[in-house]
């Protein structure tokens, strides 16, 4: 079966354990299957798919990694060609193969090791990066079915969120106005984040991912990220809907979280 690439859900098929072999090379075992990364039939071809296969201990399931800026480029033994993602897709299932170094950033790769607590528990303002407007519950007291929108960074109780690090790299995010409200997406995977009363349920667990200087969240059940999208009308006003999507890396899927101080928050009268 061929590897291929895709938004991530935190499954164990898109795990993969790093073992050394010795002399600077590595196997990768997958985390669903415990078979290896493997150069499809030890071809130096360009543009070889890689496939996951038993480990038989050959060069072409051994790989070299190489730091390249923030990343690594990922070459096999055995043909001296790194992995790429073919004609720089960006789409779920793109095929993941080898080819000659270009530097391009679809041979690029990031090394993440998973469950890791990216953000400190604490309260924060989550401010949209293209709009540069804050999530806040529509209404002041924070109630269960209430919307997530863009608003102005005021400081406020409804404006401000408390990040709790739930272990395995999963987070709730509570509403500093509700009761134990928190961001929720609906089972159906569409319409705008809400508020819910915290029951532990995947629709109301997130991930949360550093993209730079900024952070991604993910919904745990959906695989899909928040995001004040940019293609509807009256975007990046105070008042638009919070909605989740699938990730594309645009700036209005990407968020700035700002820790705040207790003494700063304008209590809700």
């Amino acid at each position: 079966m061929n590897v291929q690439q895709w938004e991530d859900t935190g499954s164990d098929n898109q795990k993969w354990d790093i073992e050394s072999v010795g002399n600077g090379e590595y196997k990768l075992i997958a985390g669903h299957s415990g078979h290896a990364l493997t150069e499809s039939f030890a071809s130096v071809t360009q543009g070889t798919t890689v496939v996951q296969d038993r480990w038989r201990n050959e060069l072409d399931q051994r790989w070299e990694f190489e730091a390249v800026g923030d990343g690594y480029k990922i070459r096999n033994v055995e043909s001296g060609k790194v992995l790429d993602v073919e004609e720089s897709g960006t789409n779920n299932g793109d095929d993941i193969h080898v080819g000659e170094w270009t530097g391009d950033d679809n041979q690029r790769w990031t090394l993440e090791k998973p469950g890791t607590q990216v953000v400190e528990d604490g309260t924060y303002t989550i401010e949209n990066v293209r709009w540069g407007k804050v999530a806040v519950a529509e209404d002041i007291y924070a109630e269960t079915g209430d919307n997530i929108e863009l608003g102005e960074d005021n400081k406020k109780l409804h404006q401000v969120w408390r990040v709790v690090h739930l272990g395995n790299g999963e987070y709730k995010l509570v509403n500093g106005a509700g009761k134990n409200k928190v961001v929720a997406s609906n089972s159906a995977g569409t319409g705008p984040v809400m508020l819910q009363s915290w029951d532990n349920n995947p629709h109301q667990r997130w991930k949360i991912e550093q993209d730079g200087d900024n952070y991604r969240i993910t919904n745990v059940k959906l695989g899909k990220v928040i995001a004040a999208p940019a293609h509807i009308r009256y975007a990046g006003r105070n008042g638009q809907k919070v909605q989740y999507t699938s990730w594309d890396g645009e700036d209005d899927q990407r968020w700035k979280l700002a820790e705040v101080d207790g003494s700063d928050i304008i209590y809700n009268s």
